[in-house]
């Protein structure tokens, strides 16, 4: 049998902001947050919640064992410094490839003997009809599920970074650097 659990955390800080109103220190505080200035941790731990949910079994049975999904940044102007950005350069800037940064375009079953450079041959030079996005790209994201195990690949300038952390849920990396976002 397989369950989906859900686990949410709770972080939460009382901070003193000085302004003329409530609603100024919201804004004040809201704006130092989104910085990176203020930045909750472990220390901030309030609680956890867990809650599970069996699947259904076609939804358990429906997965392809082998398939392969294609993620490019959504259309967003705080992507702008990330979009066609090679891995090196984006992580030197601080940033992280993050999935609420991107949306998924693309996704199908993947055949056996199919691997990552036949992925972008074939999202550059003959791309399928029902694909909607751009020539696969540096800063996508390909994510391979090969007999259930799931990887993610950043699209490099010259090859694939992996990027476990792409599959990761928000907010669960216990090595958060000053300025990482954290799911709300």
């Amino acid at each position: 049998m397989i369950y989906k659990i859900n686990i949410r955390e709770t972080l939460e800080r009382l901070v003193d902001i000085e302004a003329d109103s409530a609603e100024a220190a919201l804004l004040t505080a809201k704006e130092l947050y989104d910085n990176g200035e203020i930045v909750l941790d472990s220390g901030d731990f309030k609680g956890a919640e867990f809650c599970s949910m069996e699947l259904p079994k076609e939804a358990q049975q429906d997965k392809p064992k082998n398939s392969f999904e294609i993620y490019q940044l959504k259309d967003d102007p705080k992507n702008r410094d990330l979009c066609f950005e090679s891995y090196d350069r984006l992580k030197a800037a601080g940033h992280e490839v993050r999935r609420s940064n991107y949306e998924l375009v693309y996704s199908a079953e993947l055949s056996p003997g199919i691997g990552l450079e036949d992925i972008y041959t074939r999202f550059n030079i003959s791309r399928p009809d029902d694909f909607k996005g751009h020539s696969l790209s540096i800063s996508d994201v390909i994510v391979v599920r090969r007999d259930g195990t799931d990887t993610a690949h950043y699209v490099d300038p010259v090859g694939y970074k992996d990027v476990p952390e792409f599959l990761q849920p928000e907010g669960k990396n216990n090595n958060r650097t000053k300025g990482e976002e954290l799911t709300r």
